[in-house]
């Protein structure tokens, strides 16, 4: 399922600016030792084991979370651990079982492992339990079709995310357990070993990220990394000098026949003059571009002034906090035009502010004028930006909405690209994402090719037999690019399928090939994983449970039983796995003028406070937040701002959300409560009161009491303010002693005390 489908499964709402300003858990030295990708390249079908080591270097039972990015379009598939000697594998399963069998393993004293999907792109391992000194190995296993994209081919493995503008939790979909913060300081080596098999096998190679080595033994080209690669940017390799082809493959599937028909047609008829552009250009020049990806913007805005001529018409737009119109209609691209455009290029810095990208391209639709004043000329957009947002939702929306196509290119070490690639997927678009030593020419004369292509119009396939199912042709086809249709049927197709169009009032078609046979079982579960995609959400967990899929609906889940005299004891330490910060990022560093190099630098950069403040601290070195590191100890003391004095007056969400972020960095509850600011001054409710009738008539411990009275509350707000996990251990073990009636019956009681009183109107 898409994410414009499911905003209430993956945006939480009501974490309030009291949770992340309480949110300071101690630093500590990372579990995660290291990553290893494995993987095999067969034609376009990718398979890929990302094994993920940890190591518990503390001295206190511990929980790792670590959140990781995938590629855009990629099926998590299968879950393998390592652990004392054992291999365990995992499953699919429901998410809300998943959570319940995870969190009833950690009160046991097992190991439980659980693999969830965050958001788009986004997805994190949860592995609880691990003793002071045990190390475990995490290893899932993904699988992607790649495109040919007018004679190459682009595979991108994204290993770090960037800091993005706005809040994770309420609009980026993240957990209150997860983060994505960073530490300057965390170094994650990263390995690479793919086996490239078929035709790839013998394209031109390249990296312009990594120093690559290919090795070829027989029909197969091994690459690898050279030594040094770490998690700070993404792994990208091109293969060049290819022939986009068609080509169909059939697979069983419980009694049914899925193909996956992949079509690179020839869109338009040979001297077939290209269309003229409407282009309005807006580039982001927010803080997060400052350095190497203002650097790459502007290199590629060169790149597309030199193929503007007098039958194509632009607009020039930047934003960060606000949006600038410098040119503020669709305006002819005579020499005069060209000019003032390469000045307005010249003179673009990444100074801005912010990233208000939502707002930003409302405005650059609605207000920019067509050629001659035609507002109805509504033109293409082509977005420039790092795509580093948590808001991705409401921006995909809009787009959407505005009926115009958006083409993206994302300018960066490690760019979001699921907002880039959905933006130009659920508008007809296309998208670049273009590393800072890449090929910039090429990837600007792909993009205009496809903003200047004739639109295929009455596009379907001729399967010659009906299909069961099928999944939905994408919004735009264009000159050499593949397109990934599936389909299943009663039987073997007797001939390969044929897709057809109509450009310029001309039919024309194309042949898939011959049907080749693939029993592999990734083909029938990456059909699922795209039938998934455009599902409703009761189809969408039927058919992640049958596939085995992980998605928003379900979880990879598995647990190791550990022998009763090894069990673990009491609540584990909640170790978030910080992100390396991405390099080159906001003009710390450069990935093409030097290596980036931080040397005793250690800085937790939270990107909720707004790429401003981030931009703040970079230009004023006095405002970075130093750590001295203690020789004897290995750990960093930091001078933090004394704490703001108690408010007396919280109201119950302020008061609840504190508990919550509190509760992420401790396993004691009395010492949760001693922190915490005490509610008060809501009209009808007396929290003393009902504490001592509690403790007074009811005869519970005060510990008992208080866990009590705030898992009520927390059921007050559970529609707006979800607990985090952590949180809700706490007060689970803490009333372990209270039976459901039991706890039942007093919370009734306490519903009694404060007649009629409705969350929503506390504050």
């Amino acid at each position: 399922m898409s994410i414009a489908n499911s905003p209430e499964i993956h945006f939480q709402k009501g974490i309030t600016p009291a949770m992340k300003e309480s949110q300071t858990p101690e630093p500590f030295e990372s579990p995660l030792k290291s990553v290893a990708m494995t993987g095999r390249l067969c034609g376009l079908m990718l398979s890929l084991n990302l094994r993920q080591e940890y190591v518990n270097r503390s001295q206190e039972n511990s929980e790792f979370v670590y959140t990781f990015p995938l590629p855009h379009g990629a099926a998590l598939l299968d879950l393998r651990v390592f652990m004392d000697g054992k291999e365990l594998s995992g499953m699919v399963i429901g998410r809300q079982r998943a959570e319940k069998d995870y969190e009833e393993a950690i009160d046991k004293g097992d190991t439980p492992i659980m693999v969830s999907q965050s958001t788009e792109g986004l997805f994190t391992a949860n592995i609880g339990n691990i003793k002071p000194g045990e190390e475990v190995a995490v290893e899932v296993r993904y699988a992607q079709l790649l495109r040919f994209e007018q004679g190459h081919i682009c595979l991108r493995l994204p290993t770090v995310i960037a800091p993005r503008f706005g809040d994770p939790y309420a609009q980026g979909g993240l957990g209150p357990h997860e983060t994505d913060r960073v530490d300057l300081t965390a170094e994650y080596p990263l390995t690479l070993n793919l086996s490239v098999v078929g035709e790839l096998a013998k394209a031109r190679l390249s990296s312009p990220t990594h120093q690559i080595s290919c090795q070829a033994t027989g029909e197969t080209l091994t690459v690898t990394l050279a030594p040094g690669a770490k998690l700070d940017r993404d792994v990208v390799i091109n293969f060049d000098d290819l022939t986009g082809r068609s080509f169909a493959l059939n697979g069983p599937d419980e009694g049914l026949a899925v193909v996956l028909a992949s079509f690179c047609p020839d869109l338009v008829a040979p001297q077939t003059p290209p269309a003229p552009l409407r282009l309005k250009i807006l580039v982001d020049c927010s803080g997060s571009m400052a350095g190497d990806s203002i650097y790459g913007a502007k290199q590629a805005l060169r790149d597309i002034l030199k193929d503007l001529g007098p039958e194509d018409a632009v607009s020039y737009s930047r934003f960060g906090n606000d949006v600038q119109h410098d040119m503020s209609r669709l305006t002819a691209c005579c020499p005069e035009v060209l000019s003032a455009l390469g000045r307005l290029i010249d003179i673009t810095e990444a100074d801005l502010g912010g990233t208000e990208m939502r707002k930003a391209l409302i405005s650059t639709f609605r207000d920019i004028g067509g050629l001659g004043g035609n507002q109805e000329e509504g033109g293409d957009l082509l977005l420039i930006t790092d795509g580093d947002i948590w808001d991705t939702y409401q921006v995909i929306q809009t787009s959407r909405q505005s009926g115009q196509r958006v083409f993206a290119i994302g300018v960066s070490s490690a760019p979001a690209e699921s907002l880039l690639r959905q933006l130009a997927e659920e508008t007809g678009g296309g998208c670049e994402l273009i590393s800072p030593r890449d090929d910039f020419e090429a990837a600007v004369r792909r993009q205009l090719s496809r903003m200047r292509s004739h639109k295929a119009a009455d596009v379907e396939i001729d399967w010659g037999a009906e299909p069961v199912w099928k999944t939905a042709l994408p919004k735009y086809l264009y000159d050499g690019e593949t397109t990934h249709i599936f389909a299943a049927f009663d039987g073997p197709l007797k001939n390969p399928p044929r897709l057809k169009w109509q450009v310029n009032g001309q039919a024309r078609s194309a042949v898939a090939g011959e049907i080749t046979a693939d029993n592999s079982p990734d083909l029938r579960r990456l059909g699922g994983h795209q039938r998934l995609e455009e599902a409703g959400e009761e189809e969408a967990l039927d058919l992640a449970l049958k596939y085995q899929l992980v998605s928003y609906h379900t979880n990879l889940y598995l647990v190791r039983v550990r022998e009763e005299g090894d069990k673990a004891k009491g609540l584990p330490e909640l170790r978030q796995v910080s992100q390396m910060l991405a390099a080159g990022y906001g003009g710390l560093g450069s990935v093409v003028e030097a290596p980036f190099l931080v040397e005793e630098l250690c800085l937790d950069l939270d990107s909720r406070l707004g790429m401003e403040y981030f931009d703040e601290l970079k230009q004023k070195g006095d405002a970075l937040k130093m750590e001295k590191r203690d020789a004897s100890t290995g750990r960093c003391e930091r001078r933090c701002p004394p704490p703001a004095p108690p408010c007396l007056y919280l109201t119950p969400q302020e008061f609840l959300s504190e508990f919550a972020a509190l509760a992420l960095a401790s396993t004691d509850f009395l010492a949760v409560l001693g922190k915490l600011r005490r509610p008060g001054g809501q009209p009808g409710m007396d929290w003393r009161r009902a504490l001592d009738d509690l403790v007074k008539t009811d005869g519970l411990d005060w510990l008992v009491a208080w866990a009590l009275m705030l898992s009520w509350l927390a059921d007050k707000l559970a529609n707006d303010l979800p607990l985090s996990r952590q949180a809700e251990r706490l007060l689970r073990h803490a009333l372990a002693a209270l039976d459901d009636s039991r706890q039942k019956s007093l919370s009734e009681n306490i519903d009694s005390q404060f007649p009629g009183l409705k969350a929503e109107s506390w504050g």
